[in-house]
Order: C-alpha cells, then sequence, then structure tokens
C-alpha cells in the first residue's frame, strides 16, 4: 500500500535548508563523478551544514574537502551491522535533524534510511522501487546515460532546480600532512625532480575484463623508465597484489611498488606527485583526472565517453571491436578489445602526453617534490 506523504514541498528550492544529508556513492570512481554535483550543492546552499554519508573505503576522498561540514561512516560491517546496525543508523539521521536528504546512491536502502529517520525532504532517483520513499522522486533520463558519468549526478539536481556549473568542475583535496609523509617516502625511494613521476594502476575492481594484460604494462613500466628516464610507481589495492607481482617478474628495471601499501588518502596525495598517470578503467584514475593529472585511460569492455577521465588534457586508448563495449565483468571473446592495445601504442602517446606536461608545467595543478 503507497506511503501518503503529507509533506508539502517548497516551490523554490533554493530557499535556505540549515540542514541538508547527502547519501554518497559507494564507489572510488562513482564518488568522483559526483565530486560536481556536490560542489553544486555547496554553491546553491552555502549557509547549509551539510552532511555527507559514505561507506567506510570512501571516506578519503572527502578528507579533506571544502564542500561539506560533516563526514558520517556508514559502516555495514561494523557499527551498522546488521537489522541492529540499520536502526543505529535510523536513530543517527534522526538525531541530527536533517531538513533534507539527498540521494546520489540509487539502492533503495539510502531511501528507507531516510524515510525512517523522518527527514522531511527526501530528493532522488526513482530507482530500485524506491519512488514511494521520496519527496521528490525524478525518472532517470535515458538520454543521461548515454554521457558522461559525471552528468547522471548533474541532471538528478538540474531535475529538482539546483544548478551546476557547466561545465562541471571537480574539486578533489589533498591532505597537507598526507602530501608531506608521502612526499618523504617517495624521495626515500629515489624518486627526485630530475626524473617525471609517472604512475600506473594495473588493476580494476570491476572485473578481469577491464585489466589490460600485465606483460603489457610491464613492457611499457620498462619502457618509461629506460628509454624515457622516468621513474614508475606502481599502485594499487590489497588484492592487486598479485598483479603487480605479475609485472614485477618480468620487468628488467625496478619500479617503485605501492600497491596495497597505502590509504586512499595515501594514494591521492602519490597520485598528486605524478607527471602522467595511465590506468585502466578505474577509482584511481578517476583520482588522477580529478588532480588534473594527466591521465591514460585503457578501455576494453566499459565506453569511455561515459566512464573516461573527465577534463581537459587527458588520452585514452581503446579499440573498435565489434563486441565492445560490452559492459561485461568477464570476457567472452579472449580478451580481443584488450589484446588489440599495444605497449608501443600506449608508450607513444605516454611520451606525448610527457612533453606537453612539460610544456605547460607552470599551469598543471601538481606541486613537485
Amino acid at each position: 500500500m503507497p506511503v501518503k506523504n503529507k509533506v508539502k514541498e517548497r516551490k523554490h528550492p533554493h530557499e535556505e535548508f540549515r540542514s541538508i544529508l547527502v547519501r554518497g556513492t559507494n564507489w572510488v570512481g562513482d564518488c568522483v563523478c559526483s565530486l560536481p554535483a556536490l560542489r553544486a550543492i555547496r554553491r546553491s546552499f552555502p549557509s547549509a551544514k551539510i552532511t555527507l554519508m559514505v561507506r567506510p573505503w570512501v571516506a578519503g576522498i572527502y578528507q579533506p574537502s571544502k564542500l561539506i561540514d560533516h563526514l558520517l561512516i556508514y559502516d555495514r560491517s561494523g557499527e551498522h551491522r546488521g537489522a541492529r546496525g540499520f536502526l543505529s543508523a535510523v536513530r543517527q539521521l534522526k538525531n541530527g535533524e536533517y531538513e533534507l536528504a539527498i540521494l546520489f546512491q540509487n539502492a533503495f536502502q539510502a531511501a528507507a534510511l531516510t524515510f525512517l529517520a523522518r527527514i522531511p525532504h527526501r530528493w532522488g532517483y526513482a530507482t530500485d522501487g524506491r519512488g514511494y520513499l521520496l519527496t521528490r522522486a525524478l525518472p532517470v533520463n535515458k538520454e543521461t546515460l548515454t554521457r558522461h558519468h559525471v552528468y547522471y549526478y548533474i541532471e538528478l539536481l538540474r531535475g529538482l532546480g539546483i544548478a551546476g556549473e557547466e561545465p562541471p568542475q571537480m574539486e578533489l583535496l589533498v591532505d597537507e600532512g598526507v602530501k608531506d609523509k608521502m612526499r618523504q617516502l617517495l624521495q626515500s625511494r629515489g624518486v627526485s625532480r630530475e626524473k617525471p613521476l609517472v604512475g600506473i594502476n594495473p588493476g580494476a575492481a570491476f572485473g578481469p575484463a577491464k585489466k589490460w594484460l600485465p606483460e603489457r604494462f610491464a613492457e611499457l613500466a620498462d619502457r618509461l623508465e629506460q628509454s624515457a628516464g622516468c621513474r614508475v610507481v606502481i599502485v594499487g589495492s590489497t588484492g592487486e597484489r598479485d598483479i603487480a607481482r605479475d609485472m614485477t617478474n618480468i620487468m628488467k628495471s625496478t619500479p617503485i611498488v605501492l600497491t596495497g601499501e597505502t590509504t586512499l588518502q595515501e594514494l591521492i596525495a602519490v597520485i598528486s606527485f605524478c607527471q602522467l598517470f595511465i590506468s585502466n578503467d578505474s577509482g584511481p584514475m578517476h583520482l588522477a583526472a580529478a588532480l588534473k593529472v594527466r591521465t591514460i585511460g585503457i578501455f576494453g569492455p566499459t565506453d569511455e565517453r561515459i566512464t573516461g577521465p573527465w577534463g581537459e588534457g587527458h588520452a585514452v586508448l581503446s579499440k573498435q571491436i565489434d563486441c565492445r563495449p560490452c559492459q561485461l565483468v568477464t570476457c567472452p571473446a579472449e580478451h580481443q578489445c584488450m589484446k588489440a592495445i599495444t605497449a608501443e601504442e600506449v608508450y607513444s602517446v605516454a611520451r606525448r602526453q610527457l612533453m606537453e606536461t612539460e610544456r605547460v608545467k607552470s599551469a598543471d595543478n601538481r606541486e613537485d617534490l
């Protein structure tokens, strides 16, 4: 039976709300793509206290951030585990006395939390059968799904009367204390200003289909170290240590390997020191683009028009294979789309990017070691 909502929505969403809850997304790449929308909320409600609710593993993206006033961690493996933890989260939200909840996350549970917490105004997409729990539920425009993922969140706000910037602007900050710590770490591993630092991320959380071949990454890293005079740093999560090991076992040079050794904040700091970042379609790729580090994205099953690195100065390599973009986690076609991309092609693009980085070095938002 549909729930009757007696809340009368304000005619003008720009009327001041004193306290706003934003339910953030659960994946690093999605969080980065939602940053311009979060920036639009901050600009539209400059006097409001904005609280962002996110899962623990993405919290580092927002520490520090000028876009929010408070970060609320929703830990379903700890404090908010099970039915009792869910009710604890409901009480937390109720105690927050939020007037408005904006849901970037599409899940039913996000709407249920805010509904049970009796937040008067609850806005979001009418996904996952949750429309009746929202006071303003927008359908997902099919055209939006064909644009870059940044616009998925911008269009939600636009439908709610909240205008964003055009083009949308990223705002990702690096914690200064963490930056100093990682500067010292990189220097202790032999990184200096004399050689460009190139970050390589050979992993991808989505699945094996998104991963370029480790032996190609290894060949590329060797050429960058030996022919281009670069220092290579390999990054990734704890679960991607095997990929880094597969790379380094067949390499002739000795890169810096930080795979599984950094927190998310530390990873962001490391990327900020890079002159170039080369990656599969992944969260770290989006982090690099948001930091305005020149980025090369290697794309197979996913669509670079939708999830490519956002902003100016980046490059994408992909092949027009009939079956792509298939969006599959595992490839049934012998990984043809990734095998078609050679190390020589990526190296050639990398050299051009490094030359361009040097040419406009003063304009890049990167700090030297």
